[in-house]
């Protein structure tokens, strides 16, 4: 099969779409009180690295229908940079939701 830019470009629109899914999910439900701009996308882009990890088992290159697509050098690569995107933002998660608000401290308190 021949790769091509739209084909590419489909995956990928599906792969943002799949990640985005927990957010739709999110709103689904009752909606609390409305939180600053901070705090949503601290906790937005924990969820969006949440369905990033779990998308990279469907789309690791282990299932027929991927690998032929774009090539298994390519899904690798494509594996390993949205590893590192979900990974930066897990780490931004936290880091944005302590320095806007720093009482989320007290989630690391143990005792």
């Amino acid at each position: 099969m021949r790769y091509s830019y739209r084909r590419g470009f489909s995956w990928l629109f599906l792969f943002t779409l799949l990640a985005l899914v927990p957010l739709g999910l999110a709103l689904v439900g009752p909606i609390p009180a409305a939180r600053d701009f901070w705090t949503e996308l601290g906790v937005a882009l924990g969820f969006i690295a949440l369905a990033i990890f779990g998308l990279q088992f469907l789309f690791s290159g282990r299932f027929r229908w991927v690998a032929p697509t774009f090539g298994m050098d390519n899904i690798v690569h494509f594996h390993r940079k949205m590893g590192l995107v979900a990974f930066f933002f897990i780490l931004a998660h936290p880091v944005i939701l302590i320095l806007n608000n720093t009482e989320f401290l007290s989630y690391f308190d143990w005792r």
